[in-house]
Protein backbone atom coordinates (compact mmCIF):
# COMPACT_ATOMS: atom_id res chain seq x y z
CA UNK A 1 0.00 0.00 0.00
CA UNK A 2 1.51 3.00 -1.13
CA UNK A 3 1.16 6.25 1.08
CA UNK A 4 2.39 9.84 0.13
CA UNK A 5 2.10 12.62 3.04
CA UNK A 6 1.26 16.51 1.94
CA UNK A 7 0.87 19.42 3.65
CA UNK A 8 -1.63 22.00 3.07
CA UNK A 9 -1.97 24.77 5.13
CA UNK A 10 -2.24 23.73 8.31
CA UNK A 11 -3.62 20.34 7.41
CA UNK A 12 -1.45 17.31 7.41
CA UNK A 13 -2.89 14.86 4.41
CA UNK A 14 -2.12 11.13 3.84
CA UNK A 15 -3.02 9.59 0.44
CA UNK A 16 -3.34 5.79 0.94
CA UNK A 17 -4.51 3.48 -1.92
CA UNK A 18 -8.33 1.95 -0.77
CA UNK A 19 -8.33 -0.42 -4.09
CA UNK A 20 -8.54 -0.61 -7.49
CA UNK A 21 -8.18 3.07 -8.40
CA UNK A 22 -9.68 4.02 -4.95
CA UNK A 23 -7.72 6.71 -2.98
CA UNK A 24 -7.90 7.02 1.02
CA UNK A 25 -7.41 10.62 1.69
CA UNK A 26 -7.15 10.95 5.38
CA UNK A 27 -6.71 14.97 6.57
CA UNK A 28 -5.38 15.84 10.27
CA UNK A 29 -6.61 19.69 10.78
CA UNK A 30 -4.44 20.77 14.08
CA UNK A 31 -6.48 22.00 17.32
CA UNK A 32 -5.13 25.51 16.88
CA UNK A 33 -6.92 25.26 13.17
CA UNK A 34 -10.33 24.30 14.42
CA UNK A 35 -10.32 26.90 17.01
CA UNK A 36 -9.55 29.97 14.69
CA UNK A 37 -12.25 28.11 12.75
CA UNK A 38 -14.99 27.94 15.09
CA UNK A 39 -14.00 31.75 16.55
CA UNK A 40 -14.60 32.75 12.84
CA UNK A 41 -17.93 31.34 13.16
CA UNK A 42 -19.03 32.64 16.27
CA UNK A 43 -18.22 36.10 15.22
CA UNK A 44 -20.31 35.82 12.05
CA UNK A 45 -22.89 34.73 14.14
CA UNK A 46 -22.73 37.19 16.73
CA UNK A 47 -22.80 40.34 14.03
CA UNK A 48 -25.68 38.97 12.18
CA UNK A 49 -27.97 37.52 14.86
CA UNK A 50 -30.33 39.90 17.00
CA UNK A 51 -32.00 38.22 19.70
CA UNK A 52 -34.72 39.09 21.63
CA UNK A 53 -33.61 41.75 24.62
CA UNK A 54 -30.24 42.56 22.64
CA UNK A 55 -29.41 44.57 19.96
CA UNK A 56 -27.76 42.97 16.45
CA UNK A 57 -24.52 41.75 17.18
CA UNK A 58 -24.67 42.79 21.22
CA UNK A 59 -26.06 38.87 22.67
CA UNK A 60 -23.73 37.27 25.03
CA UNK A 61 -21.54 34.27 23.47
CA UNK A 62 -22.74 31.94 26.33
CA UNK A 63 -26.64 32.43 24.92
CA UNK A 64 -25.52 31.98 21.47
CA UNK A 65 -23.29 28.56 22.01
CA UNK A 66 -26.50 27.59 23.99
CA UNK A 67 -28.95 28.12 21.04
CA UNK A 68 -26.20 27.40 17.71
CA UNK A 69 -23.52 25.72 19.37
CA UNK A 70 -24.62 22.32 17.70
CA UNK A 71 -25.48 23.94 14.56
CA UNK A 72 -22.12 25.71 14.10
CA UNK A 73 -19.95 23.02 15.21
CA UNK A 74 -21.76 20.52 12.29
CA UNK A 75 -21.82 23.32 9.50
CA UNK A 76 -17.71 24.52 10.34
CA UNK A 77 -17.02 20.57 10.33
CA UNK A 78 -18.85 20.96 6.75
CA UNK A 79 -16.94 23.16 5.40
CA UNK A 80 -13.49 22.04 6.85
CA UNK A 81 -14.72 18.47 4.80
CA UNK A 82 -15.49 20.43 1.54
CA UNK A 83 -12.23 22.37 2.20
CA UNK A 84 -9.51 20.18 3.12
CA UNK A 85 -11.15 17.82 0.35
CA UNK A 86 -10.31 20.22 -2.34
CA UNK A 87 -6.88 21.50 -1.39
CA UNK A 88 -6.05 17.32 -0.75
CA UNK A 89 -6.93 16.77 -4.66
CA UNK A 90 -5.32 19.97 -5.74
CA UNK A 91 -1.95 19.25 -4.13
CA UNK A 92 -1.56 15.70 -5.13
CA UNK A 93 -2.96 16.13 -8.65
CA UNK A 94 -5.65 13.51 -8.28
CA UNK A 95 -8.04 13.22 -11.08
CA UNK A 96 -11.24 12.14 -8.77
CA UNK A 97 -14.12 10.19 -11.19
CA UNK A 98 -16.73 9.92 -8.74
CA UNK A 99 -18.14 10.58 -5.64
CA UNK A 100 -16.25 11.31 -2.26
CA UNK A 101 -17.51 9.48 0.57
CA UNK A 102 -16.56 9.51 3.70
CA UNK A 103 -15.58 6.29 5.68
CA UNK A 104 -17.89 4.90 8.23
CA UNK A 105 -15.74 5.40 11.15
CA UNK A 106 -15.75 9.44 10.50
CA UNK A 107 -19.19 9.99 9.21
CA UNK A 108 -20.20 11.22 12.82
CA UNK A 109 -17.17 12.59 14.16
CA UNK A 110 -17.88 15.67 15.73
CA UNK A 111 -16.02 19.20 16.00
CA UNK A 112 -14.23 19.03 19.91
CA UNK A 113 -12.62 22.55 20.77
CA UNK A 114 -9.00 21.65 21.54
CA UNK A 115 -8.23 18.71 20.10
CA UNK A 116 -7.00 18.07 16.38
CA UNK A 117 -9.63 17.19 13.44
CA UNK A 118 -9.07 14.06 11.77
CA UNK A 119 -11.39 12.57 9.16
CA UNK A 120 -10.82 10.02 6.37
CA UNK A 121 -13.06 10.33 2.81
CA UNK A 122 -12.32 7.70 0.27
CA UNK A 123 -13.07 8.93 -3.72
CA UNK A 124 -12.18 6.93 -6.67
CA UNK A 125 -9.92 8.59 -9.36
CA UNK A 126 -8.30 8.37 -12.73
CA UNK A 127 -6.23 5.16 -13.15
CA UNK A 128 -2.75 5.96 -13.55
CA UNK A 129 -0.77 3.45 -16.57
CA UNK A 130 1.53 4.29 -19.39
CA UNK A 131 0.48 4.98 -22.88
CA UNK A 132 1.32 2.59 -25.42
CA UNK A 133 3.26 3.55 -29.51
CA UNK A 134 0.60 3.92 -31.52
CA UNK A 135 2.32 4.83 -34.22
CA UNK A 136 2.43 2.12 -37.70
CA UNK A 137 -0.18 -0.07 -35.97
CA UNK A 138 -1.96 -2.34 -38.63
CA UNK A 139 -4.43 -1.97 -39.87
CA UNK A 140 -7.51 -3.79 -42.30
CA UNK A 141 -9.48 -1.14 -44.34
CA UNK A 142 -12.87 -3.28 -45.52
CA UNK A 143 -13.49 -2.85 -49.27
CA UNK A 144 -16.98 -2.87 -50.46
CA UNK A 145 -18.36 -1.95 -53.94
CA UNK A 146 -21.98 -0.58 -53.83
CA UNK A 147 -23.97 -2.43 -56.58
CA UNK A 148 -27.10 -1.92 -58.41
CA UNK A 149 -28.95 -4.47 -56.18
CA UNK A 150 -27.53 -3.18 -52.86
CA UNK A 151 -29.30 0.31 -53.95
CA UNK A 152 -32.11 -1.85 -55.30
CA UNK A 153 -32.94 -3.30 -51.52
CA UNK A 154 -32.64 0.67 -49.92
CA UNK A 155 -34.99 1.60 -52.15
CA UNK A 156 -37.47 -0.92 -51.21
CA UNK A 157 -36.52 -0.32 -47.09
CA UNK A 158 -37.16 3.47 -48.25
CA UNK A 159 -40.75 2.87 -49.66
CA UNK A 160 -41.71 1.21 -46.61
CA UNK A 161 -40.43 4.00 -44.70
CA UNK A 162 -42.33 6.48 -46.82
CA UNK A 163 -45.22 3.78 -47.67
CA UNK A 164 -49.01 4.53 -46.85
CA UNK A 165 -50.40 3.07 -43.82
CA UNK A 166 -53.61 0.84 -43.65
CA UNK A 167 -55.55 0.10 -40.47
CA UNK A 168 -56.01 -3.63 -39.90
CA UNK A 169 -56.83 -6.10 -37.71
CA UNK A 170 -54.94 -9.02 -38.14
CA UNK A 171 -53.49 -11.82 -38.54
CA UNK A 172 -50.20 -9.49 -38.16
CA UNK A 173 -47.17 -10.58 -40.35
CA UNK A 174 -43.52 -9.44 -40.84
CA UNK A 175 -42.92 -4.99 -40.58
CA UNK A 176 -46.86 -4.67 -39.63
CA UNK A 177 -47.31 -2.06 -36.56
CA UNK A 178 -49.00 -2.58 -33.26
CA UNK A 179 -50.23 -0.06 -30.80
CA UNK A 180 -50.56 -1.98 -27.58
CA UNK A 181 -51.69 -1.56 -23.62
CA UNK A 182 -48.14 -2.46 -22.06
CA UNK A 183 -47.78 -3.53 -18.64
CA UNK A 184 -43.97 -5.01 -17.55
CA UNK A 185 -43.56 -7.06 -14.53
CA UNK A 186 -39.87 -8.06 -13.10
CA UNK A 187 -39.30 -10.98 -11.17
CA UNK A 188 -42.97 -12.21 -8.75
CA UNK A 189 -44.20 -8.31 -8.48
CA UNK A 190 -47.73 -7.94 -8.65
CA UNK A 191 -46.98 -3.88 -9.59
CA UNK A 192 -45.75 -3.72 -13.25
CA UNK A 193 -42.55 -1.43 -13.15
CA UNK A 194 -44.03 0.20 -16.46
CA UNK A 195 -46.82 0.70 -18.35
CA UNK A 196 -47.98 2.49 -21.81
CA UNK A 197 -51.38 2.50 -23.45
CA UNK A 198 -49.90 3.34 -26.80
CA UNK A 199 -46.81 1.36 -27.13
CA UNK A 200 -45.47 0.77 -30.32
CA UNK A 201 -44.31 -3.25 -30.92
CA UNK A 202 -43.07 -3.71 -34.51
CA UNK A 203 -43.59 -6.93 -36.02
CA UNK A 204 -39.89 -8.61 -36.67
CA UNK A 205 -38.80 -8.52 -40.24
CA UNK A 206 -38.18 -12.27 -42.03
CA UNK A 207 -34.49 -11.06 -42.29
CA UNK A 208 -34.42 -10.42 -38.45
CA UNK A 209 -34.97 -14.10 -37.61
CA UNK A 210 -37.42 -13.46 -34.75
CA UNK A 211 -35.73 -11.02 -33.22
CA UNK A 212 -36.85 -7.79 -32.38
CA UNK A 213 -36.81 -4.79 -29.69
CA UNK A 214 -39.69 -4.39 -27.04
CA UNK A 215 -39.49 -1.76 -24.60
CA UNK A 216 -35.30 -1.66 -25.35
CA UNK A 217 -34.75 -5.24 -24.76
CA UNK A 218 -34.24 -7.30 -27.55
CA UNK A 219 -36.20 -10.24 -27.26
CA UNK A 220 -34.40 -13.43 -29.27
CA UNK A 221 -38.55 -14.79 -29.91
CA UNK A 222 -40.67 -12.02 -30.95
CA UNK A 223 -41.77 -12.60 -34.67
CA UNK A 224 -43.25 -15.96 -33.42
CA UNK A 225 -44.85 -14.44 -30.58
CA UNK A 226 -46.58 -11.83 -32.22
CA UNK A 227 -47.12 -12.78 -36.19
CA UNK A 228 -50.69 -14.36 -36.70
CA UNK A 229 -52.16 -11.92 -33.94
CA UNK A 230 -54.84 -9.96 -34.46
CA UNK A 231 -56.42 -6.42 -32.79
CA UNK A 232 -57.94 -7.48 -29.03
CA UNK A 233 -55.38 -10.14 -28.62
CA UNK A 234 -53.33 -10.41 -25.06
CA UNK A 235 -50.00 -11.00 -25.47
CA UNK A 236 -47.35 -12.44 -23.37
CA UNK A 237 -43.82 -11.97 -23.56
CA UNK A 238 -40.89 -13.11 -21.50
CA UNK A 239 -37.46 -12.52 -21.59
CA UNK A 240 -34.07 -11.79 -18.83
CA UNK A 241 -33.11 -8.78 -18.16
CA UNK A 242 -30.04 -8.25 -19.53
CA UNK A 243 -26.87 -8.04 -16.96
CA UNK A 244 -25.98 -4.86 -18.80
CA UNK A 245 -29.08 -2.64 -18.44
CA UNK A 246 -28.78 1.11 -17.32
CA UNK A 247 -31.62 -0.13 -14.52
CA UNK A 248 -29.80 -1.88 -12.15
CA UNK A 249 -32.99 -3.63 -10.46
CA UNK A 250 -33.66 -4.93 -14.19
CA UNK A 251 -30.36 -6.89 -14.33
CA UNK A 252 -30.44 -10.69 -14.73
CA UNK A 253 -34.49 -10.27 -13.63
CA UNK A 254 -36.95 -12.32 -15.25
CA UNK A 255 -39.34 -9.89 -17.12
CA UNK A 256 -42.81 -10.51 -18.52
CA UNK A 257 -44.09 -8.52 -20.57
CA UNK A 258 -48.60 -8.39 -21.13
CA UNK A 259 -49.40 -6.65 -24.26
CA UNK A 260 -53.12 -5.89 -25.94
CA UNK A 261 -53.10 -4.67 -29.21
CA UNK A 262 -54.94 -1.64 -29.82
CA UNK A 263 -54.75 -1.22 -33.01
CA UNK A 264 -52.30 -1.80 -36.00
CA UNK A 265 -51.32 -0.36 -39.35
CA UNK A 266 -49.65 -2.75 -42.42
CA UNK A 267 -47.66 -0.24 -44.69
CA UNK A 268 -48.35 -0.23 -48.19
CA UNK A 269 -45.27 0.53 -49.77
CA UNK A 270 -44.44 3.42 -52.27
CA UNK A 271 -43.53 1.98 -55.86
CA UNK A 272 -40.09 3.64 -57.24
CA UNK A 273 -41.50 6.47 -59.21
CA UNK A 274 -44.32 7.23 -55.95
CA UNK A 275 -40.85 7.47 -53.90
CA UNK A 276 -39.23 9.47 -56.22
CA UNK A 277 -41.84 11.87 -56.45
CA UNK A 278 -41.93 11.94 -52.30
CA UNK A 279 -38.82 12.67 -52.42
CA UNK A 280 -38.86 15.67 -54.86
CA UNK A 281 -36.50 13.31 -57.47
CA UNK A 282 -39.07 13.40 -60.14
CA UNK A 283 -37.63 10.22 -62.13
CA UNK A 284 -36.47 6.63 -60.91
CA UNK A 285 -32.89 7.58 -62.25
CA UNK A 286 -32.43 10.45 -59.91
CA UNK A 287 -33.75 8.40 -57.04
CA UNK A 288 -31.54 5.88 -57.45
CA UNK A 289 -28.42 7.92 -57.92
CA UNK A 290 -29.28 9.90 -54.68
CA UNK A 291 -29.59 6.60 -53.04
CA UNK A 292 -26.33 5.44 -54.32
CA UNK A 293 -24.56 8.35 -53.36
CA UNK A 294 -26.07 8.25 -49.50
CA UNK A 295 -24.88 4.14 -49.29
CA UNK A 296 -21.57 5.19 -50.65
CA UNK A 297 -21.13 7.64 -47.91
CA UNK A 298 -22.37 4.96 -45.56
CA UNK A 299 -20.40 2.58 -46.47
CA UNK A 300 -17.56 5.13 -45.87
CA UNK A 301 -18.79 6.03 -42.81
CA UNK A 302 -18.72 1.93 -41.64
CA UNK A 303 -15.22 1.58 -43.25
CA UNK A 304 -13.74 4.46 -40.77
CA UNK A 305 -16.00 2.78 -37.75
CA UNK A 306 -14.24 -0.65 -38.66
CA UNK A 307 -10.91 1.19 -38.55
CA UNK A 308 -11.53 2.94 -35.34
CA UNK A 309 -12.72 0.00 -33.71
CA UNK A 310 -9.18 -1.84 -34.37
CA UNK A 311 -7.57 1.03 -33.25
CA UNK A 312 -10.08 0.60 -29.62
CA UNK A 313 -9.05 -2.67 -30.11
CA UNK A 314 -4.98 -2.41 -30.22
CA UNK A 315 -5.37 0.19 -27.31
CA UNK A 316 -7.47 -2.14 -25.28
CA UNK A 317 -5.18 -5.06 -24.95
CA UNK A 318 -2.04 -2.95 -24.95
CA UNK A 319 -2.77 -1.17 -21.64
CA UNK A 320 -3.80 -3.14 -18.69
CA UNK A 321 -4.87 -1.53 -15.13
CA UNK A 322 -7.34 -1.22 -12.54
CA UNK A 323 -10.75 0.11 -13.06
CA UNK A 324 -13.00 1.84 -10.52
CA UNK A 325 -15.60 -0.58 -9.66
CA UNK A 326 -18.16 1.67 -8.82
CA UNK A 327 -17.87 3.76 -12.36
CA UNK A 328 -17.70 0.33 -13.85
CA UNK A 329 -21.35 -0.57 -12.85
CA UNK A 330 -22.59 2.87 -14.29
CA UNK A 331 -20.61 2.04 -17.18
CA UNK A 332 -23.61 0.69 -18.67
CA UNK A 333 -25.38 3.76 -18.80
CA UNK A 334 -23.17 6.00 -20.47
CA UNK A 335 -22.06 2.86 -22.68
CA UNK A 336 -26.03 3.00 -24.28
CA UNK A 337 -25.73 6.83 -24.43
CA UNK A 338 -22.38 7.19 -26.39
CA UNK A 339 -23.85 4.47 -28.84
CA UNK A 340 -26.82 6.24 -29.60
CA UNK A 341 -24.85 9.04 -30.05
CA UNK A 342 -22.44 6.80 -32.54
CA UNK A 343 -25.27 5.04 -34.29
CA UNK A 344 -26.92 8.24 -35.51
CA UNK A 345 -23.70 10.14 -36.29
CA UNK A 346 -23.18 6.87 -38.67
CA UNK A 347 -26.40 7.54 -40.70
CA UNK A 348 -28.64 4.57 -39.19
CA UNK A 349 -32.20 5.13 -39.30
CA UNK A 350 -33.40 6.01 -36.10
CA UNK A 351 -36.29 3.49 -36.19
CA UNK A 352 -32.95 0.82 -35.85
CA UNK A 353 -31.79 2.75 -33.10
CA UNK A 354 -33.37 1.30 -30.61
CA UNK A 355 -33.23 -2.11 -31.84
CA UNK A 356 -29.15 -1.71 -31.65
CA UNK A 357 -29.06 -0.14 -28.38
CA UNK A 358 -31.40 -3.27 -26.83
CA UNK A 359 -28.30 -5.57 -28.19
CA UNK A 360 -25.70 -2.97 -26.49
CA UNK A 361 -27.72 -3.62 -23.36
CA UNK A 362 -27.26 -7.14 -23.35
CA UNK A 363 -24.02 -7.22 -23.87
CA UNK A 364 -20.90 -8.69 -21.41
CA UNK A 365 -19.53 -7.18 -18.38
CA UNK A 366 -16.04 -7.73 -19.85
CA UNK A 367 -17.20 -5.51 -22.87
CA UNK A 368 -18.42 -3.34 -20.48
CA UNK A 369 -14.94 -3.02 -18.69
CA UNK A 370 -13.07 -2.89 -21.69
CA UNK A 371 -15.73 0.35 -22.90
CA UNK A 372 -14.32 2.66 -19.19
CA UNK A 373 -11.04 1.31 -20.11
CA UNK A 374 -10.91 2.91 -23.70
CA UNK A 375 -12.67 6.39 -21.74
CA UNK A 376 -9.73 6.74 -19.78
CA UNK A 377 -7.20 5.52 -22.71
CA UNK A 378 -8.66 7.84 -25.31
CA UNK A 379 -9.04 10.49 -22.77
CA UNK A 380 -5.07 10.22 -21.69
CA UNK A 381 -4.59 10.33 -25.52
CA UNK A 382 -6.90 13.20 -26.71
CA UNK A 383 -5.15 15.37 -23.73
CA UNK A 384 -1.27 14.16 -24.58
CA UNK A 385 -2.91 15.46 -28.49
CA UNK A 386 -4.37 18.36 -27.52
CA UNK A 387 -7.28 17.13 -29.44
CA UNK A 388 -10.53 19.67 -28.57
CA UNK A 389 -13.88 19.40 -29.70
CA UNK A 390 -15.01 23.15 -31.18
CA UNK A 391 -17.93 24.50 -31.29
CA UNK A 392 -18.36 24.71 -35.10
CA UNK A 393 -17.76 20.72 -35.30
CA UNK A 394 -20.29 19.83 -32.19
CA UNK A 395 -23.11 22.39 -34.71
CA UNK A 396 -21.87 20.24 -37.44
CA UNK A 397 -22.23 16.74 -36.20
CA UNK A 398 -25.63 17.98 -34.95
CA UNK A 399 -26.55 19.51 -38.56
CA UNK A 400 -25.53 15.93 -40.26
CA UNK A 401 -27.44 13.55 -37.96
CA UNK A 402 -30.40 16.32 -38.19
CA UNK A 403 -30.48 16.01 -42.32
CA UNK A 404 -30.29 12.16 -41.93
CA UNK A 405 -33.30 12.76 -39.24
CA UNK A 406 -34.86 14.57 -41.80
CA UNK A 407 -35.35 17.46 -38.99
CA UNK A 408 -33.99 21.16 -38.56
CA UNK A 409 -29.94 21.51 -36.46
CA UNK A 410 -31.21 23.98 -34.13
CA UNK A 411 -34.81 21.66 -33.36
CA UNK A 412 -31.87 18.60 -32.39
CA UNK A 413 -29.95 20.62 -31.10
CA UNK A 414 -32.40 21.74 -28.20
CA UNK A 415 -33.45 18.37 -27.86
CA UNK A 416 -30.12 16.71 -27.34
CA UNK A 417 -29.24 19.80 -24.77
CA UNK A 418 -32.67 18.93 -23.09
CA UNK A 419 -31.73 15.77 -22.22
CA UNK A 420 -28.21 16.67 -21.13
CA UNK A 421 -26.43 14.55 -23.79
CA UNK A 422 -24.53 17.49 -25.18
CA UNK A 423 -21.05 16.68 -23.29
CA UNK A 424 -21.84 12.49 -25.13
CA UNK A 425 -21.83 13.77 -28.20
CA UNK A 426 -18.90 16.56 -27.88
CA UNK A 427 -17.04 13.48 -25.83
CA UNK A 428 -18.01 10.82 -29.00
CA UNK A 429 -16.36 13.27 -32.01
CA UNK A 430 -12.79 14.14 -29.31
CA UNK A 431 -12.79 10.08 -29.25
CA UNK A 432 -13.57 9.68 -32.94
CA UNK A 433 -10.85 12.95 -33.53
CA UNK A 434 -8.41 10.53 -31.35
CA UNK A 435 -8.66 7.62 -33.59
CA UNK A 436 -8.58 9.16 -36.52
CA UNK A 437 -4.99 11.02 -35.14
CA UNK A 438 -4.06 7.51 -34.98
CA UNK A 439 -5.09 6.37 -37.92
CA UNK A 440 -2.79 9.21 -39.83
CA UNK A 441 0.46 7.03 -39.17
CA UNK A 442 -1.65 3.33 -39.31
CA UNK A 443 -0.35 1.10 -41.95
CA UNK A 444 -3.47 -0.25 -43.84
CA UNK A 445 -4.44 -3.22 -45.88
CA UNK A 446 -7.20 -3.34 -47.48
CA UNK A 447 -9.53 -6.15 -47.55
CA UNK A 448 -12.81 -7.38 -49.28
CA UNK A 449 -15.71 -7.36 -47.67
CA UNK A 450 -16.32 -10.57 -47.70
CA UNK A 451 -13.67 -12.12 -45.99
CA UNK A 452 -13.75 -9.12 -43.31
CA UNK A 453 -17.29 -9.93 -42.44
CA UNK A 454 -16.18 -13.83 -42.34
CA UNK A 455 -13.28 -12.89 -39.93
CA UNK A 456 -15.49 -10.90 -37.68
CA UNK A 457 -18.40 -13.48 -37.71
CA UNK A 458 -15.43 -15.92 -36.50
CA UNK A 459 -14.54 -13.68 -33.92
CA UNK A 460 -18.06 -13.47 -32.53
CA UNK A 461 -18.16 -16.78 -32.61
CA UNK A 462 -15.04 -17.21 -30.48
CA UNK A 463 -16.52 -14.96 -28.19
CA UNK A 464 -19.76 -17.10 -27.68
CA UNK A 465 -17.81 -20.04 -27.52
CA UNK A 466 -15.83 -18.97 -24.52
CA UNK A 467 -18.83 -16.82 -22.62
CA UNK A 468 -20.62 -20.29 -22.66
CA UNK A 469 -17.48 -21.94 -21.61
CA UNK A 470 -17.55 -19.82 -18.35
CA UNK A 471 -21.53 -20.41 -17.84
CA UNK A 472 -21.45 -17.07 -17.68
CA UNK A 473 -24.70 -16.53 -19.80
CA UNK A 474 -23.70 -12.79 -21.00
CA UNK A 475 -24.29 -12.30 -24.84
CA UNK A 476 -21.11 -11.44 -26.95
CA UNK A 477 -20.69 -7.74 -28.21
CA UNK A 478 -21.62 -7.12 -31.32
CA UNK A 479 -18.80 -6.83 -33.39
CA UNK A 480 -18.50 -3.84 -36.71
CA UNK A 481 -18.88 -5.22 -40.17
CA UNK A 482 -18.92 -3.48 -43.57
CA UNK A 483 -21.83 -2.55 -45.11
CA UNK A 484 -23.28 -5.69 -46.98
Amino acid sequence: MSTSPATVESNQVKIEDAGPARKKITVTVSADAVKARLETGFGALKNETALPGFRKGRAPRELLQRRFGDALLKETRDQIHSEAYGQAIEANKLQPVGNPEMTPECRDVALEVGKPFIFSIEVEVAPEFTLPNTDGIEVKRPIFEIKDEHVDLEIRRQGYRFGNATRITGPFQPLDRMLCEVKAFKNADAEPFFTNDRALVVVPDTADEGKGQLLGLLVEDLGPRVEGKKVGDAITVETTGPEQHEREDLRGAKIRVELIVKDADRIEPLNDQGLAEKLSLDTVDNLKGQVRLALERQRDSEQKSAEREQVYTFLAEAVDFPLPEKMSQAQSTRNVEMARMDLLQRGVDPNDVETKLAEIRGESDANTRRRLKLFFILARLAEEMKIDVTEAELNGRIAGIAMQRGTRPDQLRNEIDKAGKLGELAHSIREHKTADRILEKAKFIDVPAEEWNEQQNKEVAAKRTSSKSAASGDKPAKTSKAKK
